[in-house]
């Protein structure tokens, strides 16, 4: 639960990858039965040649046009690029916001998101709202950091629908391919 709540918590935090470092892509031999290939994509300054597969092109597509509706405070367009697997966060930020649990049993994130809830909205209001209700709230509520569009990543993972973006050699965001295009 900590690490989908973090994982929440890269997702508002990250607008926009783009590096203007140059790219080279290698597929890895036996990829999962997938409509997607696997792909291991590495930006490094070092690259001379750049080969850039459609879904790498597709994936900075995607975090440019979320990092413009964060910082037009467009939500229901920066919603477009929220994948189901973070909606699942929010839900569980609403259950928690709508429970009796004591914030001081949480980590410092999840109360800080857990106590904004509970003080813009009461209980009945927090039944009746679903996790888009709680995401378009937090572009609302300027809980999320546009100036994360200068964020660049060292490599991006392609397995099957889904990547990871990677910093410092760790993954530092989760991707997924659902409903015809790349989500965060």
């Amino acid at each position: 639960m900590i690490r989908r709540i973090l994982t929440l918590a890269a997702v508002l935090a990250i607008g926009a990858a783009c590096s203007s470092a140059p790219v080279s892509t290698t597929t890895t031999p036996a990829p999962p039965p997938s409509t997607l290939p696997t792909t291991t994509t590495s930006i490094s300054p070092e690259t001379t040649t750049t080969t850039v597969p459609a879904a790498v092109g597709e994936i900075h597509a995607a975090l440019d046009e979320y990092a413009t509706a964060l910082a037009e405070g467009d939500g229901p367009a920066a919603l477009e690029y929220v994948d189901d697997g973070t909606l699942e966060l929010f839900d569980d930020l609403l259950l928690l916001a709508a429970s009796p649990i004591h914030v001081d049993q949480l980590d410092y994130l999840d109360a800080f998101l857990i106590l904004r809830l509970r003080h813009r909205f009461s209980a009945a209001e927090l039944d009746d709202m679903t996790a888009s209700d709680v995401f378009l709230t937090t572009i609302e509520g300027d809980l999320v950091f546009p100036a994360a569009d200068q964020i660049e990543f060292d490599a991006i993972n392609l397995i099957g629908d889904e990547a990871t973006g990677e910093i410092g050699g760790s993954p530092a965001k989760w991707f997924a391919f659902e409903r015809g295009r790349w989500k965060l």
